[in-house]
């Protein structure tokens, strides 16, 4: 189930790892899904 703070996690998790991948900064899939696993652990942890 879907809560109002879902798109906030998103945000939160997705935002900053596809700025990342913008930049050039991330290549690699499995990186990028690392790092956005990282933020969720900071955002729930």
């Amino acid at each position: 189930m879907k809560g109002p703070e879902d798109s906030n996690i998103q945000d939160n998790v997705f935002g900053p790892v596809f700025d990342r991948i913008g930049q050039g900064e991330i290549t690699d899939g499995d990186v990028a899904w690392d790092e956005a696993m990282v933020l969720l652990d900071q955002l729930v942890g």
